[in-house]
């Protein structure tokens, strides 16, 4: 494929968009501030698209209702448990609810972007950004990163490994599904490979989710003893990966310990407001710390993942209550609606479009976010996945959509 000018950009602002938020989290200790950069960038992006000229109609007053009906259900609840809780933050729900109003624009002014790039533009500037962070994870050897050295295990734009596994799985489920027969094998073990290299629990996940998406299931059984040699004989470390996947209560990796203590904070909360939640971004604030807290503090890690417990599933639970957990449930209907519409179009070899391939894609490996390791509400995973809901929300108004580039 010839590389234009306009494609290299479309990939640079990509680019931009799924790793700015990591690379401000080197600069400023959070990655709030990308997520308001990125919410930024793409509303300019949409503005300048229609000050151009643009007059075809972006159908997404539905959308627009969802995100409102969303902000609202987090006000009511936020008031509510303000009411309720003396020691309610309300400077830190304040400030993170304008934040979130902004970032839900940006992620529909995504949305309403990348409607209006044609599938080959895409297809070039997805297939950019797999590349660049699959070179990426060579500094990691080096533990070098040229934004800082906020962790002890940086990858590149990434704080930690963990990260990038959430950053990279939507791109190579991507690829893989993009990719010849044999092709798809390959992705999937550099995706193992990459996931023992940087002992990545995240990653390994994500990549099974990919196997099983893009490869017949009676085959799966030729890849499984390559990927159990990789982490036993090779490169990666069975230790690591045996122990954050040990959640037995006697358990001592600090990961699992920090895993186990969002889950039972999320349990408590939920069982001492009575199923309404201590309020948006009260996580770790309102609430008891548990068990598990304390036997993190005992080896002073006692503000480990306390404010996003480890994972958005758990964070979202003890924050919204019961009203996280229908969101988890609508969710995983949702997944599992589109897990088998992506597995069945690769196995028939009928694929789809690139955009609705790879929004789909954000949409389904965010369960690594919601239940393996979660990274915050304002990551660029979190934007892309708000960007993937919308998207699919209008998905035939959007397969419908053939611009010419």
């Amino acid at each position: 494929m010839r590389i234009s000018f306009p494609s290299t950009m479309i990939g640079l602002t990509l680019l931009a968009i799924v790793t700015l938020p990591q690379v401000t989290a080197f600069m400023f200790g959070t990655n709030s501030v990308g997520g308001f950069a990125i919410s930024l960038i793409c509303i300019l992006l949409i503005t300048i698209h229609f000050a151009l000229g643009s007059s075809r109609k972006s159908g997404n007053a539905k959308a627009m209702l969802f995100i409102l009906a969303l902000l609202t259900v987090v006000l009511v609840n936020g008031t509510y448990s303000f009411m309720m809780h003396s020691t309610f933050d309300f400077n830190r729900f304040a400030s993170s609810y304008l934040l979130l109003v902004f970032f839900m624009l940006g992620a529909l002014a995504f949305d309403l972007w990348f409607r209006g790039i044609s599938n080959r533009r895409a297809h070039y500037a997805i297939k950019f950004v797999f590349y660049v962070l699959l070179i990426s994870t060579s500094a990691y050897f080096f533990h070098f990163s040229p934004f800082g050295n906020l962790t002890r295990r940086p990858v590149f734009f990434y704080t930690e490994p963990s990260h990038f596994g959430l950053g990279f799985a939507p791109f190579l489920l991507y690829m893989a599904y993009f990719s010849g027969k044999w092709m798809r094998y390959v992705w999937v073990l550099v995706g193992f490979l990459i996931g023992t290299i940087v002992t990545n629990l995240t990653l390994v996940a994500g990549t099974v989710l990919v196997m099983f998406l893009v490869i017949p299931w009676r085959r799966i059984v030729m890849i499984i003893p390559l990927v159990l040699v990789m982490i036993v004989f090779g490169v990666g470390n069975a230790k690591h990966f045996t122990s954050r996947i040990d959640l037995s209560p006697e358990t001592k990796a600090h990961s699992a310990l920090g895993y186990l203590s969002g889950m039972e904070r999320a349990y408590l909360d939920l069982k001492d407001t009575y199923g309404t939640g201590v309020g948006f971004q009260q996580f770790g604030i309102i609430g008891e710390r548990g068990v598990f807290m304390e036997r993190l503090a005992e080896i002073n890690l006692a503000d480990m993942n306390l404010y996003d417990g480890s994972a958005v599933a758990f964070k979202l639970t003890g924050e919204l209550g019961l009203i996280g957990i229908a969101v988890l449930l609508a969710y995983l209907a949702h997944f599992w609606k589109h897990f088998r519409r992506l597995h069945a179009t690769a196995m028939s070899c009928n694929l789809e479009e690139s955009k609705d391939v790879f929004m789909t894609s954000c949409f389904l490996m965010f369960i690594l976010d919601f239940f393996v390791r979660g990274e915050s509400y304002y990551s660029a995973v979190s934007f892309m996945f708000l960007s993937s809901v919308v998207w699919l929300m209008l998905r035939k108004r959007a397969l419908a959509d053939r611009l010419v580039a």
